[in-house]
């Protein structure tokens, strides 16, 4: 997947060539305040699902003088530094210890007084094939008011850029904003990680515009704003005028400047609507492709993307199934040359519109419906509302097959009812469903699970066992319930057994409403799966499909999640 280089783009480009509802207005009555934080961590994976890197290089010699260090196994071991905070000794050292054959240890002078001896052992606390971790170090990063906890996340690389160890912030400073004469949750985020909260341009703020009491931390969420940037509260725009170096204050005042309120993406949400200029130059409106009984696939890609070139044989063959039997296509191109992008539509036979501007990155509708990466695609209903988003590959055909499979012809199986074998999209491996014997005893334990019942089923961060033997406890017709990494409740339902992993799942918020749900989502070999918002290989999953051989395989929970079982048939 390719992301942009650039998160944000300029307000005005995009409401000069869209037509925008809510659009704000300044209110004379509004005043200047400032507002107290507080600290918040961790956040990774409980507030946002992403970070952006920051490397240490590492040598020979200590960046500062240290008045003392632990027994190293190594002769020669590797320093760097990590510049925090505002404070007068604002370096902090970090010293990776190794030999051949031998484990990794890192040292990280956590309370800044250049002894590493009283910081810890310097053990890494999780490993991968890929990777070394060590999460939630809280380091006294300091500040010309003293020092203030801030927790990081480090890692290192088992076998490639050796010279470095990476960082990212684990902490966040939280309070709340007053607009209208409502109280709004509010976090602010130090995305390069080095500790100054008064760099703005570096900075993030998100805001509980729905007031759910929960902030979406997603970068394409309604609800995150650049610190630096005027951001609006249901008509009124505020912005920042300073935070302090430590994040415990930050001051805001009423601007005049026309900003939009973000749409909310989210599935039921209405689409925001466009107009724009296709391939052809003809006038493209999202509006005129609404129709009485039908779905609009809006597929953002460019002719230099890899990923989305191998996304066109499906979007082909989608377009061929079910065009005219409810489904239209408009693509989004973000090339910024039209020969480029006019020739690729050509050769791959995208026989559909497509908006062009030239603006790359920068495009109007992708900045519209905030596209920070492709390929990138948006279900929407005849009524123009979002029914899914970020769906690519497999999980947009399953998407597609589940609402028009009946339209073609095709039996389209509810939850329960899943084949005996799998369709060639498995990668031809052996695949085991529920059979027809069991499908009503299994819809109907599936069905009769809610809210309550799960949480009263025993939990364990321990995976569970789905080798294909007599421990397995997964095959088809069990119901799994699972805790996501967010504390919701998530009953699921294995359809299909094998190489992949074919579920369908609700998950509950804290009322017992349905917070998401989905038939048919195929996990593939040792990829995750986030219940939460319903997706495949995200930083946020709370389960892993791991395949250790072709006999062993576990689900495995991620990030804190917990795993149980309601239900399992015997083999």
């Amino acid at each position: 997947m390719f992301h942009s280089a650039v998160f944000s783009a300029s307000q005005r480009a995009v409401a000069l060539a869209l037509a925008v509802v809510s659009m704000a207005t300044w209110t004379s009555g509004a005043e200047s305040m400032t507002l107290e934080l507080s600290a918040r961590q961790p956040v990774m994976r409980s507030l946002v699902n992403y970070y952006r890197p920051v490397r240490i290089a590492l040598s020979g010699r200590p960046a500062e003088e240290l008045k003392a260090e632990p027994e190293y196994i190594s002769a020669t071991p590797l320093y760097g530094a990590m510049k925090l905070g505002s404070g007068a000794d604002a370096l902090v050292t970090i010293v990776i210890d190794e030999v051949d054959n031998q484990s990794e240890r890192i040292y990280v002078d956590r309370n800044n007084d250049e002894d590493l001896t009283n910081d810890g052992s310097g053990p890494w606390n999780a490993d991968s094939r890929s990777s070394l971790r060590l999460s939630n170090v809280e380091i006294q990063v300091p500040y010309e008011t003293g020092p203030v906890p801030y927790t990081f996340e480090f890692y290192r690389f088992r076998t490639r850029l050796r010279e470095f160890v990476f960082y990212y912030r684990n902490a966040a400073r939280e309070g709340s904003i007053t607009s209208d004469g409502k109280a709004y949750e509010i976090a602010v985020l130090d995305e390069n990680a080095d500790g100054r909260f008064d760099d703005l341009v570096n900075g993030t703020i998100l805001i509980d515009l729905n007031q759910d009491g929960q902030l979406a931390g997603r970068s394409d969420s309604a609800e995150h704003h650049k610190l630096n940037e005027p951001f609006n509260i249901h008509g009124q725009v505020w912005e920042v005028t300073s935070v302090s170096p430590d994040g415990t204050t930050m001051t805001v005042r009423p601007s005049q400047a026309d900003v939009a309120m973000k749409p909310d993406l989210g599935r039921g949400h209405p689409a925001p609507l466009f107009e724009a200029k296709g391939l052809d130059g003809e006038r493209i409106c999202l509006k005129d492709y609404a129709s009485e009984d039908g779905y609009i696939l809006l597929d953002f890609w460019a002719s230099w993307c890899a990923p989305c070139r191998k996304e066109f044989p499906m979007l082909r063959d989608l377009h061929a199934r079910y065009k005219g039997k409810g489904l239209q296509i408009i693509g989004v191109n973000l090339d910024s040359q039209l020969d480029k992008a006019v020739e690729m539509a050509r050769q791959e036979s995208l026989d559909y519109p497509h908006v062009f501007d030239g603006r790359g990155w920068q495009s109007a509708v992708a900045q519209l419906y905030r596209v920070h990466s492709i390929p990138q695609a948006y279900l929407l209903d005849k009524d123009l509302r979002i029914v899914a988003a970020r769906l690519r590959g497999p999980a947009l055909e399953r998407s597609l097959e589940s609402l028009l499979g009946s339209k073609t012809g095709e039996t389209r199986s509810a939850p329960g009812a899943t084949r005996s074998v799998s369709d060639s999209s498995a990668g031809e491996k052996s695949q085991v469903g529920i059979s027809p014997e069991l499908a009503d005893e299994v819809q109907a334990r599936y069905d009769a699970v809610g809210h309550a019942e799960l949480r009263q089923v025993a939990l364990a961060e321990a995976q569970v066992d789905g080798s294909n033997n007599d421990r397995n406890r997964l095959y088809p017709g069990a119901v799994v319930v699972i805790r996501t990494d967010q504390g919701r409740y998530t009953k699921c339902l294995i359809e299909e057994y094998g190489y992949d992993l074919t579920v369908s799942w609700i998950t509950y918020d804290e009322e017992g409403g349905v917070h998401s749900q989905g038939v048919h989502l195929r996990i593939n070999g040792m990829g995750t799966c986030d219940f939460d918002a319903g997706e495949q290989d995200s930083q946020a999953a709370d389960v892993w499909w791991r395949q250790v051989t072709e006999v062993d395989r576990y689900l495995v929970p991620r990030n804190g999640a917990r795993l149980g079982i309601v239900f399992s048939p015997t083999r």
